[in-house]
């Protein structure tokens, strides 16, 4: 077995892709094998390789790409978790040397110490769905240590293996507050699909990175008149959010630029406002 097979099959459930947009989709690419990691807290994934270019996601801690091209200081690269393509920075980015993922962070941000200690020199944060591989046979203690050096809080952190204690929507509404952002998918910022990935992520659920492929990809739709529940998906044109109970949705939106939860019904009426008909796409049960 070779090392993307670890990170793809071993370690990771598949990509929910139902109609095979990887293969069609100039956003995405099939590439399977794992050239890199991302070695920064979260890197920058551009249109194009300019640091003035337009951002189109994140790629956090540990996420591991493979390399499709290269110019000057960038490369372009596919970020294995979901397929999306885009230039980063290649500074940001470390060739696989016996690092395989066993870990996830699951705290809002965390931190990488330099030495087990609550006083130590933190060596960089960690964001949510940051991968960590610790070193083997360690007992469960109050810091852990990685595989390729530093230590981290063992209650922010769980086994890829585990069985999540929480469900989705709970982990999405840790999120409130957290400002909007363009492309973004950690706590510093993040966009309407960004949180419903990471907080899909969280329960070991790998979904697209963009509101359209959740929609085409994500459970199944609502019949018309029946009503939405906790868990629920809405989607509006360019625009998702979850449900948190049969009226209220919980999204990072522009209006507030912020993850607020509002009523469905007000959200449609935003984008009515911009000119969207129709303004509402409809729900999906994941």
């Amino acid at each position: 077995m070779n090392r993307a097979d670890l990170w793809t099959i071993d370690r990771f459930p598949p990509l929910l892709d139902p109609k095979e947009r990887v293969k069609t989709d100039n956003r995405l690419d099939p590439a399977v094998s794992v050239d890199a990691h991302c070695r920064l807290p979260w890197a920058a994934l551009k249109a194009t390789p300019d640091d003035g270019a337009r951002a189109v996601s994140e790629i956090l801690y540990g996420e591991p790409v493979a390399i499709l091209d290269q110019a000057g200081g960038w490369v372009k690269v596919v970020n294995l978790m979901d397929a999306y393509v885009g230039w980063a920075q290649a500074s940001g980015f470390e060739r696989i040397g016996g690092l395989v993922a066993s870990h996830r962070v699951t705290a809002g941000i965390t931190h990488l110490y330099s030495d087990p200690d609550l006083k130590a020199e933190p060596v960089m944060p960690l964001p949510m769905g940051a991968l960590v591989s610790l070193a083997d046979d360690v007992p469960r203690q109050r810091f852990l240590p990685l595989s390729h050096g530093g230590w981290i809080f063992s209650g922010h952190v769980a086994s890829l293996c585990a069985v999540p204690a929480l469900d989705f929507t709970t982990i999405a509404e840790r999120f409130i507050g957290t400002p909007y952002l363009w492309g973004g998918r950690t706590f510093m910022g993040l966009d309407c699909s960004g949180l419903v990935q990471l907080a899909m992520a969280a329960v070991g659920k790998r979904v697209h990175r963009d509101s359209d492929l959740q929609r085409e990809s994500i459970g199944t739709p609502l019949a018309d008149g029946e009503a939405p529940s906790r868990g629920d998906l809405a989607f509006f044109p360019g625009h998702v959010g979850v449900m948190v109970d049969e009226t209220r949705m919980i999204h990072a939106n522009a209006t507030h630029m912020a993850v607020t939860i509002n009523r469905v019904s007000e959200v449609a009426d935003w984008l009515t406002a911009e000119g969207k008909n129709p303004a509402f796409l409809g729900y999906r049960r994941p």
